[in-house]
């Protein structure tokens, strides 16, 4: 077996780090979204329904759980989705 080296690493092994650190910047940046998108959520309830601190942590709360539950594949996005299409109806 031979590797490719550069800066000492194998090169197998830089990539594997490359991967590792593109997936780390892909989570971070989707948890970015998520807390904006948060944020925005909080906004419109407080400025718009008259939402205080007690409701927004709640309505955080419960949020914050079904994410858990997305994230453990409990459920996921088409779930909801579709839950919610039909309560529309």
């Amino acid at each position: 077996m031979s590797f490719k080296w550069k800066a000492g690493v194998p090169y197998s092994q830089k990539k594997r780090i490359e991967r590792k650190q593109a997936e780390a910047y892909k989570d971070k940046a989707t948890a970015d979204i998520v807390e904006g998108f948060l944020y925005l959520c909080e906004e419109t309830l407080h400025d718009e329904f008259g939402f205080g601190d007690k409701r927004l942590n709640k309505f955080k709360d419960r949020l914050e759980k079904k994410l858990v539950c997305i994230n453990e594949n409990y459920v996921d996005w088409l779930d909801i989705k579709n839950n919610f299409t039909m309560i529309e109806k």
